[in-house]
């Protein structure tokens, strides 16, 4: 009957795969309040829109921003922070590359960058709306750039 005892099991702590004790700087000792993380996640869609309207390829400075002040104390302002980040920076490359293509190869070279503000302007208002209903929101036409 020795083949039916149980084999020795080491100790969850002598295993090698055990991960290490996350340390408290990574980890915040506190979440914020749910009505907080909507706040700061609406800014950097709301931000994100701003900046196109303000600057043209200013889109990505208010995503930046969030992500940097309240991105480490909240998953959910960090996700929308980064999806928003990702979008404008990902049309911030489109136009400048539709600017300088442009320049060679049509007769008005301002048109495409102009048209190409609007096209952020259309996706960033959807996203706005649809990122309030909505924590895994991702832009559709961006690259992540930042995971």
């Amino acid at each position: 009957m020795d083949h039916l005892r149980e084999p020795h099991v080491p100790e969850p702590e002598s295993y090698p795969w055990t991960p290490e004790p996350v340390p408290d700087d990574v980890v915040p000792a506190r979440r914020m309040h749910p009505a907080r993380e909507r706040a700061w996640a609406r800014f950097a869609h709301w931000g994100g829109l701003f900046g196109v309207l303000v600057g043209a390829l200013l889109g990505w400075v208010a995503p930046l921003i969030v992500l940097v002040v309240a991105g480490r104390r909240s998953a959910v302002v960090r996700g929308h922070a980064v999806a928003a980040l990702n979008f404008y920076l990902t049309w911030l490359l489109l136009t400048g590359l539709a600017a300088v293509a442009s320049v060679y190869t049509t007769k008005e070279p301002e048109l495409v960058p102009f048209v190409m503000i609007w096209i952020p302007l259309i996706i960033g208002c959807c996203g706005v709306i649809l990122s309030a209903q909505d924590d895994g929101y991702r832009y559709p036409t961006a690259i992540r750039f930042i995971r």
